[in-house]
């Protein structure tokens, strides 16, 4: 009887221990708890620049000289270089309606556009801009014909 009840004692106890449930991910780690609303924040202004030293800097000089064109520039310069052009052409698009003088940021409006195949719009709306604006450089009009080749308007 003995030997019975030994291995009966170890099943019921490899049994007792295999009852267990853990919920594991992939990694065979527990999960994660959900992050939390300041967490998604964070997460959120990281994405969006908010961590991002250069921005905060220009953001900076910015906020110190708002009628300064080449900082608003050099932000949406950096913002297209760091892959988000959509913050780029909102930003350009911002300048362009406080400096509606500005050559330079009609010429930035009408390469972002052209970047996101938005070609048709930046013609007309640097072909538009420099009928009211003739500019002495010949880089606009340079660009307005690049714009016009790639929409097959060579006349």
């Amino acid at each position: 009887m003995k030997s019975f009840t030994i291995p009966c004692v170890i099943v019921a106890a490899g049994l007792t221990v295999s009852c267990v449930h853990q919920v594991r991910t992939a990694s065979g780690f527990p999960a994660a708890p959900a992050p939390s609303a300041m967490d998604r924040q964070v997460a959120n202004a990281i994405d969006a620049g908010e961590g991002d030293y250069k921005v905060r800097l220009l953001r900076q000089r910015m906020a110190a000289d708002p009628d300064n064109v080449a900082v608003r520039i050099e932000l949406i310069e950096h913002y297209n270089r760091a892959g988000y052009p959509e913050l780029a052409l909102e930003h350009c698009r911002l300048a362009v309606v406080r400096f509606p003088e500005s050559a330079e940021i009609q010429l930035s409006l009408a390469k972002l556009l052209r970047k996101i195949q938005m070609t048709r719009a930046a013609a007309q709306g640097l072909a538009a801009f420099l009928e009211k604006h003739p500019q002495q450089s010949p880089i606009y009009d340079s660009w307005l014909g690049i714009l016009r080749d790639e929409l097959n308007q060579w006349t």
